[in-house]
């Protein structure tokens, strides 16, 4: 690992801009950080700081090297280069401000990110004096006032509000520093005014700025000491491939590493390129975990009804508790949250629930990529409930909304309610269930979504494209979905109609609206091994009765799936059913008499004429 020149340096103090400096001097440091970091908890690093949070006086930073990197000021960069700081002093610094940082009277947490004590304003001299000689030492550039137009202006004040997050007065106020001549405040002052009375607007790409805006940005940020200089995207990161040599090379090579007992030189550059691609993998991995913490980091604050909590990354093997062969296909990270009390909206854990892999990995897929799911099956195959599981185990808040063609667009939206507000009878909006989920970091269920109508349907296309609800019902009020919201739907169907004969009621829907759902899951029933463990771990029953009643739910669903009977047998029907053979048994002592009557009282009593025929004649077969 080669640290900078002193050449190198000059250069990037040479750019005649501050933005172009610090961006300079973040890729010559890269290559040393990336590596000291890959021995840092980083994300143990960012959680025990007291400067880095949600907090008003806290600083926003994602827990990767690049992002620490970004947020360090040009001193600390520059010291970094010269290996007059050291990255442990940095960590350091970050993790005991009080003791071992650089106090600040601009930035809000009272520090300056990342810059040690020990950088004082001499070992700064001494470092500019290093790089520079006698030659003067100016990372910046003012640009004239007469350079700018009225638009220009503008486009600083905006950049500054939103990086600095400051009012209009506060980033005119530090824009006004930039010159003190009377044409630059003029300036200042019309553009204000223009800002002012101006309605809605979009913000302009900081890319497409001219050279004198960005520096003009950057200087006035540094007046608000937390915020980072824009920066351009870095490249993604290129895996080498070498190639094979020449045959004749390769005979010469190959000749000397036999010698040195060395493989074959195709063998190493197989292994060579193999291994890159392996390095490659990980760090695109590292980079998808540390967006996901980035938006599972938004805050969550407490109301009256629900506690604070944070998301912790962590292998979902260790999640759901998988061992063997299970555990090498679960070896990814998936967010689980952290509540501060217990949350009322989270199920509870069922230690016996059987999580299937494929369709638990499709699940799992759609929350860490934040897709709607649309998980459909036949019914009592556990839609919902594997939903609610997965739910239980990362402690996700769980909202559920069954559908039926009643279900309006207020139901969904909200309405107009009257109510006594002081002696005086007073319209209010109520919200409805789709505005509450959407608010709430949680895995919605829109249960038998396949029954909705297909016009109130289109009522959630927005939401469910991750740009948030209209309230047209409110005055035109944007609900924003929360980071965390995960949207899935349940049907017996794929919306596309009923092609069963079982579900009545179940309505063609929109394409439009289907084509909002990225991911689709079919759940199938449970296996015959996976029905026999769920009975066991709950009820006690005799080796060959246990057989029969398993013989008997295979047979049922075998006729229910080829539409010889419409009564399906679903986990709830099987574990009532023997449930009700353990209790008969206890009382009368006969088990013959009690199979009898569980099978009647559970099954057949729910049956049409037709299917009751069709299942008794299964029952006197398999059960007697």
């Amino acid at each position: 690992m080669t640290k900078p020149t002193t050449d190198d340096l000059r250069k990037a103090y040479g750019l005649g801009g501050y933005s172009a400096t610090r961006a300079e001097l973040r890729k010559l440091v890269s290559p040393m950080l990336e590596v000291q970091a890959r021995h840092t908890d980083l994300a143990g690093l960012i959680d025990s700081s007291p400067i880095c949070g949600d907090e008003p006086h806290q600083m926003k930073v994602r827990p990767t090297w690049s992002a620490i990197r970004d947020a360090l000021d040009l001193d600390t960069l520059t010291a970094l280069c010269m290996g007059s700081v050291k990255w442990t002093e940095v960590t350091e610094a970050i993790r005991s401000p009080a003791h071992l940082g650089a106090p600040s009277t601009t930035s809000k947490s009272g520090y300056t990110f990342g810059r040690p004590h020990s950088l004082t304003s001499e070992m700064v001299a001494a470092n500019n004096a290093a790089i520079m000689g006698d030659a003067e030492f100016l990372p910046t550039v003012a640009y004239e006032p007469s350079t700018f137009g009225l638009q220009d202006v503008i486009e600083v004040h905006d950049h500054i509000v939103e990086r600095c997050e400051v009012s209009t007065n506060d980033a005119f106020s530090a824009m006004r520093k930039y010159h003190s001549t009377e044409e630059w405040h003029d300036k200042c002052s019309a553009a204000q005014n223009m800002v002012e009375l101006r309605g809605a607007y979009e913000i302009s790409a900081y890319s497409e700025l001219p050279e004198r805006v960005k520096n003009c940005i950057a200087l006035t940020e540094l007046q608000f000491d937390d915020v980072d200089a824009p920066t351009e995207p870095e490249a993604p990161t290129t895996v080498a491939k070498y190639e094979l040599p020449a045959a004749a090379e390769s005979s010469l090579i190959d000749l000397a590493l036999k010698n040195a007992k060395l493989p074959s030189i195709a063998t190493l550059i197989e292994e060579i390129n193999g291994a890159s691609a392996k390095i490659a993998e990980a760090q695109a991995k590292a980079e998808a975990e540390a967006s996901l913490m980035a938006s599972a980091s938004a805050p969550t604050v407490a109301s009256g009804a629900y506690p604070s909590g944070k998301v912790r990354l962590k292998v979902a093997a260790d999640v759901f508790g998988f061992t063997g062969a299970k555990r090498k296909t679960f070896d990814f990270k998936i967010p689980v949250w952290e509540w501060d009390a217990p949350h009322p909206l989270v199920p509870a854990i069922d230690e016996n629930y059987i999580f299937r892999a494929e369709s638990l990995l499709m699940v799992l897929y759609s929350i860490i990529t934040n897709q709607p799911a649309w998980l459909h099956g036949h019914t009592g195959c556990g839609k919902t409930t594997k939903l609610e599981q997965v739910a239980a185990y990362t402690n996700f808040p769980f909202m559920r909304v069954n559908f039926d063609s009643e279900i309006s667009r207020a139901d969904l939206i909200g309405r107009d309610t009257l109510v006594n507000d002081g002696g005086a009878t007073a319209s209010t909006f109520v919200e409805g269930i789709l505005p509450q989920m959407l608010q709430t970091p949680c895995i919605a269920c829109f249960d038998e979504c396949d029954f909705m109508r297909a016009d109130v349907a289109y009522v959630m296309q927005r939401s469910l494209e991750g740009n948030g609800l209209l309230l047209t019902e409110d005055g035109g009020r944007l609900i924003k979905p929360h980071p965390m919201f995960r949207a899935f739907a349940t049907a017996n169907t794929v919306g596309q109609g009923d092609e069963f004969g079982m579900y009545q009621g179940a309505r063609v829907q929109s394409q439009a609206f289907l084509n909002r759902f990225k991911t689709f899951v079919h759940v199938p029933y449970m296996t015959a091994t996976e029905r026999r463990k769920l009975i066991t771990s709950h009820h006690k029953l005799k080796a060959d009765t246990l057989d029969k009643v398993c013989k008997y739910i295979t047979e049922h669903l075998e006729a229910f799936t080829n539409a010889k009977v419409l009564q399906p047998i679903s986990p709830r029907n099987f574990m009532a059913f023997s449930q009700a053979i353990v209790a008969f048994t206890d009382m009368f002592g006969d088990e013959a008499k009690a199979i009898e009557m569980a099978f009647d009282m559970t099954i057949l009593n729910a049956c049409t004429t037709q299917d009751k025929a069709v299942l008794k004649g299964i029952g006197n077969r398999v059960l007697k």
